[in-house]
């Protein structure tokens, strides 16, 4: 969101901007409205269209998979992978809702990181690192963890099912 304030500040982008006036791709997203009897997840295109304020903000109708139980529904329908898989076609994730109509954290965000490299034309890391950490002497702040950085990680963990504590690292699911 910074980023795309810096490029606002610099007449580059405005809160306005359909997305798909940068990412034409973010146009073949669609609106999960539910699924049909056999599970299959019923689509439509939006009715509105998403601007660089709606990433912004979370009202894009991009909803995170853990904060709506139709998102991991629709991903075991389709097979579709997990945001956390950092693959770019895991960006695909259809809209909850129309953009503007509520507001949930989501991966708008990403998007809009997507549309200050297109505008900018450096990757997001670099675009953030140039013009926010460094300028701001932030040498520990970065987009991915730096091998310096990986012995003062914070641990993670969450409850299962079973009651049990699951503790998340790094490297992976312990």
């Amino acid at each position: 969101s910074t980023a795309a304030m810096i490029l606002m500040d610099r007449g580059m982008l405005k809160p306005d901007t359909p997305v798909e006036s940068v990412l034409p791709e973010f146009a073949e997203l669609k609106l999960l409205e539910g699924f049909d009897a056999d599970g299959k997840p019923k689509l439509r295109a939006p009715r509105i269209k998403a601007t660089a304020r709606h990433l912004a903000t979370h009202t894009s109708g991009l909803t995170y998979e853990f904060w709506n139980a139709d998102m991991p529904r629709y991903m075991e329908a389709t097979g579709a992978p997990t945001i956390l898989s950092g693959l770019k076609v895991a960006m695909n994730y259809p809209l909850l809702f129309e953009p503007g109509e509520r507001w949930d954290y989501g991966i708008g965000i990403d998007w809009l990181g997507r549309m200050v490299e297109k505008i900018d034309g450096r990757r997001i890391d670099q675009f953030c690192n140039e013009e926010i950490f460094d300028p701001l002497g932030m040498n520990d702040t970065r987009c991915e963890v730096e091998p310096h950085m990986a012995a003062r990680l914070a641990g993670v963990s969450i409850r299962g099912e079973d009651g049990k504590e699951v503790f998340f690292h790094r490297s992976g699911l312990n």
